[in-house]
């Protein structure tokens, strides 16, 4: 059981902080900062990197072996669009 101290939100930074840490980060395709689907800016967000890297990357990942184009269509169905419109 997690118990909580009121000496650990003696200010509002610390509450902040706190619910920022033990909130869930959920994977989704972003809905205007998209390419194609979507897909690698919401990896790039969900990481926190720059989504050029992750599209570089997804392009070598494709151009190497051909299965990155499977996996994006597949990312691309699989995950679901953003709610909050990123």
């Amino acid at each position: 059981m997690f118990f909580l101290k009121k000496e650990m939100f003696s200010n509002k930074i610390n509450l902040l902080n706190f619910l920022e840490m033990n909130t869930v980060k959920k994977l989704y395709r972003s809905r205007f900062n998209r390419i194609i689907g979507g897909v690698c800016y919401g990896f790039a967000d969900y990481m926190n990197l720059d989504p050029t890297i992750v599209r570089v990357g997804w392009i070598l990942f494709t151009a190497l072996g051909g299965a990155g184009l499977l996996a994006y269509l597949i990312c691309w169905i699989v995950i679901p669009e953003s709610p909050h419109g990123f």
